[in-house]
């Protein structure tokens, strides 16, 4: 009959300084029959990755007026997509093939 070793519980910190010089010298492999599994659902991709072409002489506007103001080009390029995107959605009728998706490819024909 094997007995499963006990490991001693992670000791209470007062400090950083003393946690982080007990973690120097320690590892959290040493105290993993503390923690339980945990079960996580995790969802779909939040963003979808979009190819397509653009002129360069329009990027290159897109760069520095993207450089001008501090933020990265495709930053800037998916503010205005999102911009335009709020203003044309209100003009979209309900049931249309734009505000179903099938115009987009978002949703495929059965």
């Amino acid at each position: 009959m094997t007995m499963k070793n006990k490991t001693k519980p992670v000791p209470k910190f007062r400090t950083a300084a003393e946690e982080a010089e007990y973690w120097e010298g320690h590892s959290l492999t040493e105290h993993l029959d503390e923690f339980k599994p945990v079960k996580l659902k995790l969802k779909g991709p939040i963003k979808h990755l979009l190819s397509i072409r653009i002129d360069l002489d329009l990027v290159r506007k897109i760069r520095r007026i993207a450089d001008h103001r501090g933020v990265p080009y495709q930053t800037l390029m998916h503010q205005w997509l999102l911009q335009r995107a709020e203003e044309e959605a209100p003009t979209i009728q309900p049931g249309s093939v734009y505000a179903s998706g099938f115009a987009l490819g978002v949703v495929r024909d059965r």
